[in-house]
């Protein structure tokens, strides 16, 4: 019997959680999410070959209204495979740096906005 084995990392952002989840390990962490940021923010993860999944879920009183994919990676796939939810997988044997962006939009208190996440992955 073939068992994996499954976790999941909550990473605070300023109020929202980016939950990450993969088979044998995938960790992240990054700055503090401000939906009014200016610039691209980032996270980093750290993964084996089975990758990383990504689902994002807004805190306090902001709510997310809807998230994309602004660029996919050069050494792997990056989809969506819900609303608030995307996948990272690596090319087989893939072991290096890679890197991938979502645009999340939502509304708080200071109004409606977007900003993009710019995710820097080291896959091991």
């Amino acid at each position: 019997m073939n068992r994996r084995l499954f976790w999941t990392v909550l990473v605070l952002i300023s109020g929202q959680f980016l939950v990450t989840s993969a088979m044998a390990g995938c960790q992240t962490q990054g700055s503090r999410f401000m939906l009014h940021h200016k610039k691209p923010m980032k996270a980093y993860s750290w993964m084996s070959s089975s990758g990383c999944e990504y689902y994002f879920r807004a805190g306090g009183r902001m709510t997310f209204t809807s998230a994309s994919i602004v660029r996919k990676p050069k050494h792997g796939v990056f989809k969506k495979t819900s609303r608030f939810q995307f996948l990272y997988t690596p090319h087989k044997n893939y072991k290096g740096k890679d890197s991938y962006s979502v645009r999340i939009c939502g509304k708080d208190l200071q109004g409606k906005n977007c900003t993009e996440l710019v995710v820097e992955a080291t896959v091991k």
